[in-house]
């Protein structure tokens, strides 16, 4: 899409559990999935856009300018399936970089930096809050269930919980729960580490 002063353009680097990039072909251009988003979306808007309901922000978003247009740049790790129409995955850390995508520069370089955090070939930002960092998932996962666990509670499905990023002082993770079921919050428990 070219560029146009005062419009945002959404770009979602998806990311499997190879570190493969999801990349959709269309009229000879390599791109990223584009989205048609409101401004700073939503986690489940995120994963329907991506074609992967298994999709979850694992960093967090990018904002970057070229010549009047915004361009946020969303990063997920999915579960390398998608319903996107001409996509594939592509090992772009195998490259080492994201020239051939057709992309401006800066999204380029947005998406080479993310692909090197998440493979550990560059170390993630000190700042980073624990949520955007590796493992963090599979952490949560591990603390929710010892929290339920400690009140006699179960998950009623055995996947991943969504992580929900805040603010940089908390995170809020949605959790189904047996006990839940039926009640005002769609069987979902939130719990706040």
């Amino acid at each position: 899409m070219p560029d146009e002063p005062g419009r945002t353009q959404h770009h979602l680097v998806v990311l499997d559990e190879d570190n493969r990039v999801l990349i959709v072909s269309a009229a000879g251009a390599r791109r990223l999935p584009a989205a048609d988003l409101e401004v700073w979306a939503d986690p489940a808007e995120l994963a329907q856009a991506a074609g992967d309901p298994e999709a979850v922000p694992c960093a967090p978003p990018r904002e970057v300018f070229v010549g009047g247009t915004r361009h946020l740049i969303y990063v997920l790790r999915g579960g390398g399936r998608t319903g996107l129409p001409a996509s594939q995955w592509d090992s772009l850390p195998d490259r080492g970089a994201s020239d051939d995508l057709d992309e401006p520069d800066c999204v380029r370089e947005v998406v080479a930096r993310v692909v090197a955090e998440q493979t550990g070939n560059l170390p993630m930002p000190a700042q980073r809050p624990p949520w955007w960092q590796p493992g963090w998932q599979s952490d949560i996962d591990a603390w929710i269930d010892e929290q339920l666990a400690a009140v006699g509670r179960v998950r009623s499905d055995s996947g991943s919980v969504r992580g929900l990023p805040r603010s940089l002082a908390r995170a809020v993770s949605r959790s189904p729960d047996r006990a839940c079921d039926g009640v005002g919050g769609g069987g979902e428990l939130e719990l706040a580490p």
